[in-house]
């Protein structure tokens, strides 16, 4: 799905910013990823860890450890 490309995009941007030593802007990156995740969201394991990874880097840990403990169960890394 689209806005799930261009969520990853924002992910793969902030993940730049925090490497360059600018972690508000990555935190920006991360926020708005997850601001355009879609209502109802696919649930292939690759989007469910593009969403895990949004999350955790956003500090909401509590929320990505679900999606990382099914992303576990079936295998995915």
């Amino acid at each position: 799905e689209r806005v799930i490309d261009l969520a990853e995009a924002r992910l793969i941007s902030g993940e730049a910013y925090r490497l360059i030593g600018q972690p508000g802007q990555a935190a920006q990156a991360w926020r708005a990823g997850l601001a355009e995740w879609p209502a109802t969201p696919s649930l292939a394991p690759k989007d469910m860890a593009i969403r895990a990874l949004l999350l955790a880097r956003s500090g909401n840990q509590q929320a990505a450890a679900p999606l990382r403990s099914k992303l576990r169960a079936i295998g995915y890394r």
